[in-house]
């Protein structure tokens, strides 16, 4: 069961929907093309992505439950953007929850694809009892996500500087926080 989100450019209806075992393979595609393109925004390698097979995703895909989870937008059943979500598992952090792996192709942007996926991701988060703040970042220099998190109630709480490096190049990333407790000023 997915969200249709309206139409894009192309007059195509997007549905967004969580992951399941049968994605795995465009899961890969997807978050190998992310990972090539788009190297500054994200923490892992191409090279410690491809380690892992399609067969031990679908196998995570199959076993996620509703506190770690993935889910994508598709266009005419191509996967064209994910969102990825798990929540701490110690006692102590269990109220903590943090959003990974955002990307939307390139085709897709600016058409509402990443709001929507992060929408319905954080709609699944807000039914989680217990669950009081969900946490990110975001590549400093990538203004349209900040805007975007910003957009959806996330707000800053810090710069690391010099979080990521790439080829030879540092990145700083925001970290960003959004409560989801209304008694604490969230949404």
């Amino acid at each position: 069961m997915g969200t249709a989100i309206g139409r894009t450019r192309s007059d195509s209806l997007i549905e967004v929907r969580r992951l399941r075992e049968g994605d795995a393979g465009a899961m890969r595609e997807l978050r190998r093309e992310a990972l090539e393109r788009e190297p500054a925004s994200f923490g892992e390698s191409v090279a410690e992505f491809l380690q892992l097979s399609s067969n031990a995703i679908a196998e995570r895909l199959g076993e996620s439950s509703n506190e770690n989870f993935i889910f994508g937008a598709f266009d005419a059943g191509s996967l064209i953007g994910m969102a990825g979500f798990f929540r701490e598992q110690r006692e102590k952090r269990r109220h903590k929850g943090t959003v990974w792996g955002v990307y939307v192709t390139t085709r897709y942007r600016g058409q509402g694809v990443a709001r929507a996926i992060m929408s319905a991701l954080l709609e699944a988060v807000r039914e989680l009892p217990g669950l009081a703040c969900v946490y990110l970042t975001v590549t400093s220099s990538n203004a349209a996500a900040r805007k975007l998190y910003r957009r959806l109630g996330f707000r800053g709480f810090g710069i690391e500087p010099r979080a990521l490096a790439v080829n030879g190049e540092f990145f700083d990333e925001e970290h960003m926080v959004l409560f989801t407790d209304p008694a604490r000023g969230g949404v």
